[in-house]
């Protein structure tokens, strides 16, 4: 049995992973799911209306087109971001939201801690904060450490801070730390320009994409619109914090899967680190929401990734 601790991307909660994390608990392994500080858990709305996290069926938190209980789907991430552009139950897995643990039927139990916070005084130190605070309260050691776009990032810090904990770390078409510098540092100035702009009309938030943005990312009408449904504005200040590295991303055992739609080319910082003897590499012919789109074959990256060969 391995323990699998999973981060959501940008706009996203524990509810997004919900169908690889039921796909992993039916094999026998244990799973945590954590929501980032000022994310939504459960409905997706800032201000937590909308059914319960016990009032809903589990099904309810699954995308169109797949079964939370089931191993079957309907197989078919968010736009290009960067250029492109609890404690554990019983049943030894968990789903929390960086406040409370949630049940493990459900993605969350609301906003997070930070839910009430103005975007901007939510940073990428609070985002690495959440993440220690729940491998240290479910005590987790030896860990497949996940993280999706954006939590890349924080999954980087992690991993490079507790390694004595993270056996494994897997980056999901992803974005990486660079020591020092924040996640926008490297996009172009006018990706810079765009993203601020963004944020600062909207109160230090980063607001969710548009319908449109989804095109071309290998998901159903019904799965994008399950997915912005559910999404929350994203909290601005962890754009533009500086990562810290406690130590370099070439020495971290870690496998990066690169999503190849709509655009296989593959970035920069990535392939700076073909050459490093505990990275692998593995693409998945799908779009930046895999988790969504096509969630049986992530589960099998997953579960392959701490015993694939590294190398390029």
């Amino acid at each position: 049995m391995n323990t699998f601790v999973l981060i959501p991307g940008a706009w996203l909660g524990a509810w997004v992973w919900q169908p690889v994390a039921e796909r992993l608990r039916a094999l026998g392994h244990r799973v945590h799911v954590l929501t980032l500080s000022g994310l939504s858990g459960d409905s997706g709305l800032p201000d937590g209306s909308g059914p319960s996290a016990g009032s809903r069926q589990a099904g309810d938190l699954c995308p169109p087109g797949l079964s939370a209980r089931s191993g079957s789907s309907g197989e078919s991430g968010p736009p290009d971001l960067s250029a492109r552009p609890g404690s554990s139950g019983g049943s030894g897995t968990s789903d929390r939201s960086s406040a409370s643990s949630g049940s493990g039927a459900s993605g969350g139990s609301g906003p997070s801690a930070g839910a009430s916070l103005p975007g901007a005084e939510i940073g990428l130190a609070t985002h690495v904060s959440d993440v220690l605070e729940l491998l240290d309260s479910a005590d987790v050691r030896g860990a497949v450490l996940v993280g999706h776009s954006y939590a890349g990032v924080v999954a980087g810090q992690v991993a490079s801070l507790v390694s004595e904990r993270i056996a494994h770390t897997v980056f999901v078409d992803s974005n990486l730390p660079v020591d020092g510098q924040s996640m926008t540092d490297g996009w172009s100035p006018r990706g810079q320009e765009l993203v601020r702009a963004a944020v600062d009309a909207n109160g230090g938030w980063w607001p969710v994409p548009e319908i449109e943005e989804f095109d071309g990312h290998d998901l159903t009408d019904e799965q994008v619109a399950w997915l912005v449904a559910r999404a929350s504005p994203h909290p601005g200040g962890t754009l533009f914090e500086p990562a810290h590295l406690a130590r370099p991303l070439a020495e971290l055992p870690a496998t990066y899967i690169r999503c190849l739609r709509p655009d296989a080319k593959p970035r920069d910082d990535v392939l700076a680190l073909h050459g490093a003897p505990t990275w692998s590499f593995v693409d998945l012919d799908t779009g930046h929401w895999p988790m969504v789109s096509q969630p049986t074959a992530l589960t099998d990256l997953l579960l392959d990734a701490h015993h694939r060969p590294h190398g390029p």
